[in-house]
């Protein structure tokens, strides 16, 4: 603990006040891709939008297994009244996005790593980050295909839905 305390007595003022802005610009940030994601239903409550994600990130921290992921559609359908399916889709989709960006950051700075394979990751992420939404509004036949196909189906039109909806998610 000793060890602890003093990284803690490193930190300067400035840094600390940085590190606390940036931690409450994220935040914002993902408050206002909820409210970009569920515009229609949100009609712009911010406060509303910034509840969900407090509690979202909250349940996450204390819920074990990330079951707290079950909270952000369970808000959404109690708040605003967002379907439990579309909602749990968006958060697949915002945690793909969340996935992609996390390994391009990480291809970007990789020490060691030969300067080829971080452009062919990068770009091969960049690529199914790109090609995913895509697959998913090209037209399928599923419905006719037995119940288990036909629900992968509805699932895909659901996610077709998330990945259209989101204007400013990648940002």
């Amino acid at each position: 603990w000793r060890t602890v305390g003093d990284a803690f007595d490193r930190v300067t003022p400035g840094t600390l006040a940085v590190a606390t802005l940036a931690f409450f610009v994220t935040y914002v940030l993902r408050t206002l891709r909820v409210c970009d994601e569920f515009r229609d239903e949100v009609q712009g409550r911010f406060g509303a939008c910034l509840r969900v994600i407090l509690i979202h990130n909250a349940m996450i921290n204390v819920v074990p297994f990330r079951g707290g992921e079950t909270a952000f559609p369970l808000l959404l359908r109690q708040i605003f009244g967002v379907p439990l399916m579309r909602a749990s889709a968006s958060l697949l989709w915002f945690r793909l996005q969340d996935a992609f960006v996390v390994g391009v950051l990480a291809l970007a700075v990789w020490p060691g790593l030969h300067p080829a394979i971080r452009v062919a990751g990068v770009a091969v992420l960049v690529a199914v980050a790109w090609y995913l939404p895509r697959w998913a509004r090209a037209p399928h036949d599923w419905a006719g295909r037995g119940k288990i196909v036909a629900k992968l189906g509805l699932l895909r039109d659901i996610f077709t839905e998330a990945t259209g909806r989101s204007r400013y998610g990648w940002w």
